[in-house]
């Protein structure tokens, strides 16, 4: 006879989360080191990260990189500033379920209406590359829904 496990296994430990010196003195220090890297790429260093650079470095496919940079750019200047970088990449990697949740929520709603429409879906799904596995070649973005997925 099998024993059953009734203890819940935590993805992430809150304690970690929630540990202001861990904050303070791991997560942010790391966050603000990438940062200064990417602004000395960006072409304009005062405002921040251009789009172009982020893009590249997150090497994320097409409109999921697009929109990565636009949840990101919270003050819409195009740029992403070392407060918007460091709160968004702090929500990839050290947040919650819920927020992680929300921030693909947010990836996927266009319109910034509160909701995913169809289009919405389709939009990103139309840009994801199909990689073929018998053939091991990989479709362009928007191949799926440009050639019937071929």
């Amino acid at each position: 006879m099998t024993e059953q496990v009734t203890e819940t296994i935590e993805l992430v430990d809150d304690a970690i989360l929630n540990n202001e010196e861990f904050k303070k003195n791991v997560a942010i220090p790391y966050f603000k080191d990438i940062y200064k890297d990417l602004v000395a790429q960006s072409d304009s260093k005062d405002k921040g990260i251009n789009k172009i650079t982020l893009l590249t470095y997150t090497n994320l496919p097409g409109i999921i990189g697009e929109r990565f940079a636009s949840v990101l750019d919270l003050s819409k200047t195009d740029y992403v500033d070392l407060r918007e970088f460091v709160h968004g990449f702090f929500k990839v990697y050290y947040s919650n379920l819920e927020t992680k949740i929300k921030l693909s929520f947010d990836m996927y709603d266009f319109d910034r209406d509160g909701y995913i429409t169809r289009e919405d879906v389709r939009l990103i799904l139309s840009h994801i590359p199909i990689c073929n596995t018998a053939t091991g070649r990989t479709a362009k973005e928007g191949a799926f829904t440009q050639e019937g997925g071929a």
